[in-house]
């Protein structure tokens, strides 16, 4: 919720340099909300065709144009080249060569085969394992966290550290807290990111096999077999289920929801509905990666541009903010005497502002775009 909350006012803080930018130039210029349409491309408009007049002209044959010439006859080599044989040993010898070649080279296909499916059954069997593992409920953990915060300050003060120290050390340990709780969101986001960005890539590989005539069973295998990270392995996890008795529809729609993919949901719904009612599989395939290829860029153009005034923030609270804040309290001090306690802007200069500008950066990476 927290985390909701400030990435919604980083994205407004962001928008404002994209719609500033879309405003500069030509006038007034409207955009459509969302992604905009792509262009028509060039190879897909016709060349027109363009008539020439044909010119007839009179020739009049040359002499002895129609002729016949005269054959020269070119006389044939006699001489024979002698055939080679080879012995029986020979044959043996060069038969044996070849079966060992072709035997090695079996050999290294199946042993490339195993390797291969070894890791995935491995990676698979570890994803399984992740998943069946009991977690903690987040509650107990804030819990566990107020009260070793409690004990910590409680400890430092009776020991005469001061109360600022026990402030940052009980501060450390409720942001731990808060790191421990979210970071198992934090995993799957990143699985979905990972995902997403290798989605286009994937579904053109499944376009081009289902048009060669490969299964759609056979091509899910292949997207397994291929590094495409997350997005294999969870392939994978669906060919199993669909293995041990999972329909493919209800294996693909749980994929689905592990994944949280608008472009691999459009996917999936088409694979199911072309299941149920048939159609051109590879064709809407092909178009809906060519869609989710489009539609990431023209989200990466727009972060870029988001980028430019989450500079001028970053440079203002990591740079200038601590260099300001010293001249106001060197100044402060010259007429007041002293203001803030030494131990204290130790503190502030060795945890705050490098948190500040760790969060910073943890928000803008929040803020990637996925499809």
């Amino acid at each position: 919720m927290v985390f909701g909350g400030i990435k919604k006012v980083f994205n407004r803080i962001g928008d404002l340099t994209v719609n500033s930018s879309q405003k500069v130039g030509g006038g007034v210029q409207k955009v459509s909300e969302g992604v905009q349409k792509p262009v028509k491309k060039i190879r897909d408009v016709e060349r027109p065709k363009i008539s020439r007049p044909s010119i007839k002209r009179e020739t009049k044959p040359e002499e002895g144009a129609f002729e016949p010439k005269s054959v020269s006859k070119t006389k044939a080599s006699r001489k024979v080249i002698k055939k080679m044989g080879m012995e029986k040993d020979e044959i043996e010898i060069f038969r044996d060569l070849i079966d060992q070649k072709y035997e090695r080279k079996e050999k290294v296909e199946d042993d490339d085969k195993a390797q291969k499916e070894a890791v995935r059954k491995a990676s698979l069997e570890e994803l399984l394992k992740e998943e069946e593992k009991p977690g903690l409920d987040p509650k107990l953990i804030l819990i566990m966290g107020v009260i070793a915060f409690a004990v910590v300050f409680t400890i430092i003060v009776v020991l005469g550290f001061g109360v600022e120290i026990g402030l940052v050390f009980g501060i450390i340990i409720l942001l731990m807290t808060m790191f421990i709780v979210y970071m198992p969101k934090i995993k799957t986001g990143g699985r979905s990111t990972a995902a997403s960005r290798e989605l286009p890539y994937a579904l053109r590989q499944m376009a081009t096999e289902l048009r060669a005539g490969i299964g759609l069973h056979d091509s899910m295998r292949s997207i397994a077999m291929s590094g495409y990270g997350p997005l294999s392995e969870e392939f994978a996890r669906a060919l199993e289920e669909i293995k041990y008795g999972e329909t493919t529809e209800k294996a693909l729609v749980d994929m689905s929801e592990r994944i949280n993919s608008d472009g691999l949901t459009r996917a999936i719904h088409q694979i199911t509905r072309t299941l149920t009612s048939g159609g051109d599989l590879a064709k809407t395939l092909s178009v809906i990666a060519d869609d989710t290829a489009y539609e990431m860029r023209m989200k990466l153009k727009d972060y870029a541009q988001k980028l430019n005034s989450f500079t001028m923030i970053y440079m203002f609270v990591a740079i200038l903010g601590p260099v300001i804040f010293m001249i106001m309290i060197i100044a402060a001090a010259t007429v007041m005497g002293s203001v803030v306690p030494p131990i204290l802007l130790i503190i502030m200069y060795l945890f705050l502002f490098p948190a500040i500008v760790a969060f910073m950066a943890f928000m803008i990476k929040r803020l990637e775009p996925k499809v």
